[in-house]
């Protein structure tokens, strides 16, 4: 049983296997936006537990990318889908710039944690 104890100064959380961690609100905000990151480089169906975990291929790169509001839109929905219970909302998602090969993106991700602090990421690299 997975037991998660919350005060001012922090978050203590016991997962069923024993491991224990402490983050201060901050940290864990950092500790989400690492987790995002690596989300956002891992493909549906890489991960054995999980197949739905991650970005899809086909809508990443086949077409070349073309169509950049299904990408910001698949993007902003596996991470709220994900990470709903750290993101308030996602302000904004808008790519940056393209490699010199087309399996290569970039985008600026905005967004807002419950707490109602709001981080920009930018540069977040996605590669096919």
């Amino acid at each position: 049983m997975d037991i998660k104890i919350i005060s001012s100064s922090g978050e203590l959380y016991l997962n069923d296997k024993l491991d224990v961690e402490f983050y201060k609100d901050n940290e864990k905000e950092f500790e989400i936006i690492q987790q995002i990151i690596l989300m956002l480089n891992i493909r549906q169906g890489e991960l054995v537990y999980n197949t739905n975990y991650g970005l899809s291929y086909k809508i990443l790169f086949e077409g070349h990318g073309n169509n950049i509001n299904q990408i910001t839109e698949h993007i902003r929905n596996q991470i709220l889908k994900y990470f709903n219970k750290e993101i308030k909302s996602i302000l904004s998602i808008e790519r940056e710039w393209s490699g010199e090969h087309m399996r290569e993106l970039s985008f600026k991700i905005n967004l807002t944690f419950w707490n109602n602090k709001s981080y920009a990421l930018e540069g977040v690299n996605i590669f096919g």
